[in-house]
């Protein structure tokens, strides 16, 4: 069943770019994206909406939790504890994403929630990129595929301060 709209639906060229881009982060089985680009501009405008109702409610919480667990000092054990890497996404791709949703965003509330009390978002990021310069390389590791989300690399760095640019 399809969600009300909310706002009214906009012309075909900024819809197409929109839902362009929200299936493109997706990262979608080319089935799959096929399905959703068969929908009409309804159904793709509500899923739209939906998609940037889910971001607004979560990342930035979401982000500062993961830059925060990112710069935990028991991660760079060799064998961290399980418990710590539940819920925990890549480095590469918590920051490109970032990057990405800083930049983009039309909607300065966000950027405000991320960086204002509580979140304070901006902190947790030059913590990390503090980590990072400190720590530029993984820890070496016996089994690096299972624990490939801790990887890093100098250019973790540069896409951290792209985030500070954005």
């Amino acid at each position: 069943e399809a969600m009300p709209l909310t706002r009214p639906l906009p012309s075909d060229e900024v819809l197409n770019a929109l839902f362009e881009r929200m299936t493109a982060r997706m990262n979608l089985q080319p089935g799959r994206l096929a399905e959703l680009n068969s929908r009409n501009r309804e159904q793709k405008w509500s899923l739209i909406l939906a998609q940037h109702e889910i971001q607004a409610g979560i990342a930035c919480v979401f982000y500062i939790e993961q830059l925060v667990r990112h710069t935990q000092p028991e991660l760079k054990e060799k064998r961290p504890k399980k418990k710590l890497l539940e819920n925990l996404q890549p480095l590469t791709k918590v920051l490109a994403d970032l990057e990405v949703d800083l930049r983009t965003n039309p909607n300065d509330s966000w950027v405000q929630e991320f960086v204002s009390t509580p979140n304070h978002g901006h902190v947790a990021l030059i913590d990390l990129i503090k980590d990072l310069a400190d720590n530029p390389y993984s820890v070496p590791r016996k089994n690096p595929r299972k624990y490939a989300l801790l990887e890093r690399d100098p250019s973790l760095l540069y896409t951290g301060l792209l985030c500070l640019k954005a």
